[in-house]
């Protein structure tokens, strides 16, 4: 037969949640579903995990339900990421960079919230190329546009580039981190009309910041200069956060909590399930 192990998240290019077991007999008699989604275990140092991958930054407090079946008894085992990110905010025994990523983590989810229920949007646009089979862009970028039109100059032929003035007018928040990723001096923000402005996001423009992956959310705010022109785009803060093939805009931002609060999950006792076991053969 086998039994929960525990459950554990993992921070990699995407957020991942496992499912450990110990289990004797063959593993294939039983079903794992979450949803319509089956899963196969890996076995693993005598052990077995089921792995959920791609947990985007707002659904890091939703519940996954994995349900294990044989011979028409069940059971549902339930677990939130929010649970490792508060537990583990909150236990002493955690080194302070575990501390410092959770918190971010955290402070990341509530930004992604805030896209999903700010209505106030600048611009809702499909990317230039939809993302690869990894939800990376490999070139292309970004349309946005502007509520009332500015004087910069501008070509329709897009040849008109603005270049950031320094690394910090774009940064990008990925996995709870947010880095520069600008590259001063380089022509990044194309103005083709009086009010629309394209965004580069490549190798060219970010470096080895490039490419964008679904679920980053870009912060624009600062000086883009084009020297031909001798003409300065000033950017208020915009936040954009690539949600599938769509970058949606906004302006404001809720303030961040410094702290998180605990007693937001139960049944789960650090990695371990406080109970249950899946039926035996």
């Amino acid at each position: 037969g086998i039994a929960l192990y525990g459950m554990s998240l993992l921070f990699q290019n995407k957020t991942s949640v496992r499912f450990y077991f110990h289990g004797s007999g063959d593993m294939n008699s039983y079903t794992f579903q979450i949803g319509d989604q089956a899963y196969t275990p890996v076995a693993k140092n005598g052990q077995y995990y089921v792995q959920v991958d791609g947990i985007n930054p707002q659904d890091l407090d939703k519940t996954i339900e994995l349900v294990v079946s044989k011979d028409g008894k069940s059971l549902t085992v339930s677990y939130s990421p929010m649970t490792y990110i508060v537990r583990k905010y909150n236990s002493a025994d955690s080194a302070e960079s575990l501390k410092a990523l959770v918190q971010g983590m955290y402070g990341y989810h509530l930004e992604a919230v805030a896209y999903q229920k700010y209505l106030e949007i600048v611009k809702i646009d499909t990317l230039v190329e939809h993302p690869d089979s990894n939800n990376n862009w490999t070139s292309g970028g970004i349309y946005m546009a502007t509520q009332e039109p500015n004087d910069a100059p501008y070509k329709s032929d897009w040849t008109l580039e603005y270049a950031p003035t320094s690394s910090s007018v774009i940064k990008r928040i990925r996995n709870g981190e947010t880095i520069d990723v600008a590259i001063a001096g380089r022509g990044t923000i194309v103005k083709y009309d009086a009010d629309k402005y394209y965004l580069n996001v490549n190798s060219w423009t970010m470096g080895e910041n490039a490419p964008a992956m679904d679920g980053d959310i870009y912060i624009i705010e600062g000086d883009f200069y084009n020297a031909a022109n001798d003409a300065t785009i000033r950017f208020a803060k915009n936040y954009i956060y690539l949600n599938g093939t769509n970058a949606e805009f906004s302006k404001e931002m809720p303030t961040l909590p410094t702290v998180i609060e605990g007693g937001m999950l139960q049944k789960v006792d650090g990695y371990g399930w406080t109970g249950g076991q899946v039926p035996q053969p």
